[in-house]
């Protein structure tokens, strides 16, 4: 009732992807899988294997139903951030970010780690820059996302973050990685997932997200935009990973 019979298109409002949804996101999962799997045969890096991944996600949608951005963002969440709807799994996501309680799961990428190979220097820490890229992308598609995104940035990539050595509800301001530490990119890591280059990584996230729920960026040009401003990667990723695929 809540889809209007089309699960591809709406979303139940508590969040519950039917068997339709599901099928769709698996098939997202399973390309994001083969992406990484061969990655070495197709010359990918990290930001190719993401910018990848959505483009096949857009695939599933028209750029002429922009009302759809909810379910096209979380179905790419599903893959890489750690769960496959919104709402109340965000919020648990969200509470993680700033080191309260845990998330909600992990993500779909079987068995290959991602990093941040292929990121723009100002935004590698070390870490997979996929899953907080797309976590921040989901934050500013809310209504006030944007606002929400530099509070959290700044929770989480500050002493403010609990992590393992945190000290009452606070994290541990004299707990750095002094191996990450530099003056150039990737600048300055806190520790446990902190740093300067994420907090540069959510704001631009952000935008995306914003610009999807604003309907000023199409589907179909998410992967691109990613290319653009994230990444540094080869501009014939997406040739080479669709040839390789069909044969």
């Amino acid at each position: 009732m809540y889809t209007h019979n089309n699960p591809l298109k709406y979303t139940d409002k508590s969040g519950h992807c039917d068997e339709e949804c599901e099928a769709r996101r698996s098939q997202i999962a399973a390309r994001a899988n083969w992406l990484a799997k061969n990655r070495n045969d197709l010359g990918l890096d990290d930001v190719d294997i993401l910018a990848l991944t959505v483009d096949y996600a857009a695939t599933f949608y028209s750029d002429d139903d922009q009302d759809s951005y909810k379910d096209f963002i979380n179905d790419v969440a599903s893959v890489f951030v750690g769960y496959s709807t919104g709402g109340e799994d965000l919020i648990q996501e969200g509470l993680k970010e700033v080191g309260i309680g845990e998330g909600p799961g992990d993500h779909k990428i079987e068995n290959y780690d991602l990093g941040d190979d292929g990121y723009k220097p100002q935004f590698q820490d070390g870490d997979d820059q996929a899953h907080h890229l797309w976590f921040y992308v989901q934050v500013g598609a809310l209504p006030v996302g944007r606002t929400v995104a530099v509070v959290g940035n700044l929770a989480h990539e500050t002493i403010l973050f609990n992590g393992p050595g945190g000290i009452g509800p606070f994290g541990n301001p004299f707990d750095l990685d002094f191996a990450k530490v530099t003056m150039a990119p990737p600048f300055i890591s806190l520790g446990y997932g902190r740093s300067a280059t994420d907090i540069l990584l959510g704001l631009a996230s952000s935008e995306l997200g914003n610009k999807l729920r604003g309907g000023d960026i199409l589907f179909s040009e998410v992967g691109d935009w990613i290319r653009e401003h994230i990444g540094t990667g080869d501009p014939n990723a997406r040739r080479k990973s669709n040839d390789l695929w069909l044969d």
